[in-house]
């Protein structure tokens, strides 16, 4: 299943606070009109799991899905949030190329992944304190590495594009069986019979 977002204002993205339950894995795909706009993906996770976002946009690749990415998208950073809007983890370039990755173990809750372009990071430790890019001066911040083109430079000075692609998968904890209190004492009682049994011949 693909999911496709156009850019859209950050609190906007925030303030709907539209967290679909997330199981399995699920692409979205969408554009930046400006190198400091954010997309905000909220999820959740009904149980403990192992959760992966891979970003596709800017090496290109294939999904778990089967899809196909096509490269040539911006360099991304993907930061974490709970619910509280605290950051739980930030990624630059731990995919392939100037692709970011996130891959841990999260509880049961609400989540949001918010994808930006290098190098706009979130201001400290919360959400709610913006991303040192924001306001009209960011709207072009990555001229300065020096490509061609007015917006979407990586810092080797390539032009790039303003499309990312990112992959959200969930590999649900099944609950551990709980054992009956009294099965390691029958399981005792019965080798101390097979010792008796074996005494006796």
């Amino acid at each position: 299943m693909k999911t496709f977002f156009t850019a859209a204002a950050f609190c906007a993205a925030a303030a709907s606070a539209s967290a679909s339950t997330l199981s399995g894995s699920e692409l979205f795909e969408g554009t930046f009109v400006f190198d400091n706009d954010l997309e905000t993906i909220g999820f959740e996770l009904t149980s403990d799991a192992l959760f992966t976002a891979t970003s596709y946009g800017y090496s290109g690749g294939t999904s778990l899905m089967g899809d196909t990415i096509t490269g040539g998208g911006f360099d991304t950073i993907f930061t974490l949030f709970d619910s509280d809007g605290r950051i739980l983890v930030r990624d630059d370039d731990g995919g392939i190329g100037f692709d970011s990755m996130i891959s841990m173990f999260l509880g049961a809750g609400t989540y949001s992944l918010v994808i930006s372009q290098f190098s706009n990071d979130v201001i400290g430790s919360y959400l709610a304190n913006g991303y040192e890019q924001d306001g009209l001066g960011g709207l072009s911040f990555t001229t300065v590495h020096g490509c061609s083109q007015g917006g979407f430079c990586d810092v080797d000075a390539d032009n790039r594009t303003g499309n990312w692609a990112v992959e959200l998968s969930a590999e649900l904890s099944l609950p551990a069986v709980p054992v009956p209190a009294s099965l390691p004492l029958m399981l005792a009682g019965l080798a101390g019979f097979g010792v008796m049994r074996r005494k006796k011949k």
